[in-house]
């Protein structure tokens, strides 16, 4: 259930993520490395499809890069200034040495981290497809009570988008030991 400030529906909340995405040159991936700490880079966003599936690319060399191996779920962060809001992706990628596709979706702002373009072997596209996507923007009505302290989280089951707020319930509202004992 949303509150009342937010009367759209899951599709319109979707498109609303998609222009606020579309926006963005720029987004965060964070990623947990073998110790469970997260760790976040900016990345180069190559492409986006209309299911808000994100392209970019990085080095096979990289601390990203193996952590993305491990087929654990990232996070995509994307930050709009205009909108006075943020979405954020959860996915769980898929990384490809595909040449077809490098060469597809290469930008020539790539030439400064990758001097020997598309073709370099260690050069690798990471396809993001969305299983979950986070949302707030004031600008756009999309905050929920209480006073916008929290987003709306869209989450795709048997291939629809269902919306939910993210503010915990009761009972999850603290964690066990994160509060002084009453």
């Amino acid at each position: 259930m949303l509150s009342n400030n937010t009367t759209m529906n899951a599709d319109q909340l979707f498109q609303q993520a998609r222009e606020i995405v579309s926006r963005c040159a720029l987004c965060f991936v964070s990623s947990n490395d073998a110790f469970g700490q997260i760790n976040s880079r900016v990345v180069e966003i190559l492409e986006i499809e209309s299911d808000l599936t994100i392209r970019f690319m990085t080095d096979s060399r990289t601390r990203k890069a193996l952590e993305m191996s491990r087929g654990s779920a990232i996070s995509l962060s994307f930050l709009s200034m205009a909108d006075r809001g943020y979405v954020t992706i959860g996915t769980v990628p898929v990384v490809s040495a595909d040449t077809a596709l490098k060469r597809r979706i290469w930008k020539e702002s790539l030439f400064t981290w990758f001097p020997d373009g598309p073709d370099n072997p260690c050069v690798i596209a990471v396809t993001c497809a969305p299983v979950w996507v986070e949302l707030w923007s004031r600008m756009r009505g999309i905050a929920p009570d209480p006073l916008g302290l929290n987003s709306v989280r869209l989450i795709r089951k048997d291939g629809d988008w269902h919306a939910h707020h993210t503010f915990p319930a009761d009972h999850d509202a603290l964690r066990e030991g994160s509060h002084d004992a009453r």
